[in-house]
C-alpha cells in the first residue's frame, strides 16, 4: 500500500513545483490536474499530505492566468469540502482576499462563480466566516446577486447563505448589505435551484428579527408560501423553514404569514387550527423535516 501511495504523493509534489516555477501554461494545467484529482475523496488526503499544495494553490489565485486562478479555485473548494481543519488552513494561507477579488465583475463568469463556490465552502468554518466578511467579500457578493448567469447566482446565494449560518453579525450586515430584495427578486424569478438557495438564504436571515420584518416588507411571504404550496419537496423544506422563522416575529409579521397560507389551508391544515399560529407552525416544521426526492 505504501508503494503504491507514493508515486501518487510524487506526482501531487511535482504538480505543486510546477505550479509555483512553471511556465504560464504548466502552471494552468498543474492546477487543472490537481482540480480534477480532489473530486477523487481518496485523492484527496494526498493532496492535503503534500505541503506544497495548498500554499501553491493560494499563490496562484492571487498571481496565476485567468484559467489557473479558475483551475485554483476549483481545486481548492474540492479539498475543503466538509474538512474544517483544511478549510481554516486555507484561509490562514491567505485565500480570502484574492478570492474576494476575483468576485469583481471585470472578471468572467467562470472565475467569479468558482470563487464564490471557494468562498461558500470555506465558510463552513465558523472562525472563518468574519473574516471573510470583514475581508469585504459581502458587498460584491450581494452586488453579483443580479447578474443572470444561473451558475454564478447559485454559487453568490450559497456563499451569502453560509456566511450568514449561526452568525447573527453576517446576518445583520448582509442585510444591511441590500441582500433581501435581491434575493426575493430570485425567489420570483430565478431557476428551481436559485430559488431553493434564496429560500434557505432569506430562513437564515430571517432568524434575525429586524431582518424578519425586512423580509416581509420586501414581498418574499407570496413566493414563499407558493414554494410551499406547489414546489418538489426541496422547495417546499426551504420555503417551510424560512416561512418557520419568520412565525417566530412579532403579531404584526405572525398575521401576514397566516395571510399568505390562506390561514394554515395551504399547508392542509382544517377547522379551528387553521387560523392558529402553533398550528401553522408545527406544520411548517414538519414540512422543514421531509427528505430529499428519492
Amino acid at each position: 500500500e505504501i508503494m503504491k501511495a507514493r508515486p501518487k504523493i510524487d506526482a501531487i509534489q511535482a504538480l505543486s513545483r510546477l505550479i509555483t516555477r512553471g511556465t504560464v501554461v504548466a502552471q494552468e494545467n498543474s492546477a487543472g490536474a490537481i482540480m480534477r484529482i480532489s473530486l477523487a475523496p481518496a485523492f484527496r488526503s494526498k493532496i492535503k499530505d503534500c505541503a506544497d499544495a495548498i500554499p501553491a494553490l493560494v499563490q496562484l489565485l492571487a498571481f496565476g492566468s485567468i484559467l489557473s486562478r479558475e483551475n485554483a479555485c476549483g481545486a481548492l473548494h474540492n479539498i475543503a469540502v466538509n474538512d474544517d481543519k483544511t478549510q481554516r488552513l486555507i484561509v490562514e494561507e491567505g485565500a480570502v482576499p484574492p478570492l474576494v477579488r476575483l468576485l469583481q465583475p471585470n472578471f468572467p463568469v467562470t472565475a467569479r462563480s468558482r470563487a464564490a463556490l471557494c468562498l461558500r465552502t470555506l465558510a463552513q468554518n465558523a472562525e472563518n466566516k468574519a473574516e471573510i466578511s470583514q475581508a469585504g467579500s459581502v458587498e460584491p457578493l450581494v452586488r453579483a446577486l443580479k447578474e443572470e448567469d444561473v451558475m454564478l447566482q447559485i454559487h453568490i446565494v450559497e456563499a451569502l447563505w453560509g456566511l450568514a449560518h449561526e452568525n447573527e453579525d453576517n446576518k445583520i450586515f448582509i442585510a444591511q448589505s441590500g441582500a433581501i430584495p435581491k434575493l426575493v427578486n430570485i425567489l420570483r424569478n430565478g431557476n428551481e435551484t436559485a430559488r431553493i438557495r434564496a429560500a434557505g438564504a432569506l430562513g437564515t436571515l430571517a432568524e434575525n428579527k429586524t431582518n424578519a420584518n425586512a423580509i416581509v416588507r420586501s414581498g418574499a411571504l407570496e413566493p414563499l408560501a407558493d414554494m410551499v404550496a406547489k414546489g418538489a419537496r426541496a422547495s417546499q423544506r426551504e420555503a417551510a423553514t424560512a416561512l418557520s422563522n419568520l412565525s417566530l416575529g412579532n403579531n404584526n409579521v405572525q398575521k401576514k404569514v397566516l395571510k399568505s397560507l390562506q390561514g394554515g389551508a395551504v399547508l392542509g391544515i382544517q377547522g379551528a387550527n387553521r387560523d392558529n399560529i402553533v398550528s401553522v407552525r408545527a406544520r411548517l416544521v414538519e414540512l422543514e423535516n421531509y427528505d430529499e426526492d428519492p
